[in-house]
């Protein structure tokens, strides 16, 4: 199984590289996997398109039979942004590559309920988009005024 490492940190002044890097090494190990390469990205939060490491391992996975797995310690290192994660999991799913967390031991039960959470949101979104302007917004009701003397 060829297998290539992703780590992605904001600052790594306390390791968190190398301590990513021990967790995929011990995680593949135990499978009897090698790493086949490694690609970092270390700095702010920001979007998948502009992290180097990842460019460069996706341009990898473009190779058919190059790369059968890419493993993260857990999801949120491919991406928080869970429309994006889902993107990259169908691009590497595409290229017949598979996506391994060390945290997440089903990572098609994780993503397939990432999916519905996500769907449901767009879903939600749009219809809030629908609301009409006059009704109130559920929760954020006006009390009502009480003449002087009126009980509840």
């Amino acid at each position: 199984m060829r297998v290539v490492m992703y780590l992605r940190a904001a600052v790594d002044s306390g390791g968190a590289i190398d301590a990513q890097r021990a967790v995929l090494s011990r995680h593949l190990a135990d499978r009897g996997w090698r790493a086949a390469g490694e690609y970092t990205d270390v700095g702010d939060g920001c979007a998948a398109a502009r992290r180097p490491g990842l460019a460069m391992l996706l341009d990898r996975i473009r190779t058919p039979g190059d790369v059968d797995a890419v493993a993260v310690t857990g999801l949120d290192r491919l991406s928080r942004d869970p429309a994006e994660l889902l993107d990259l999991h169908r691009g590497l799913a595409s290229a017949g590559v598979t996506l391994v967390s060390a945290a997440q031991p089903d990572v098609e039960e994780a993503l397939g309920v990432l999916s519905v959470v996500t769907g449901y949101t767009s879903w939600a979104d749009s219809r809030w988009t629908q609301r009409p302007r006059h009704l109130p917004v559920a929760g954020h009701h006006r009390p009502r005024h009480r003449e002087l003397g009126e009980s509840r």
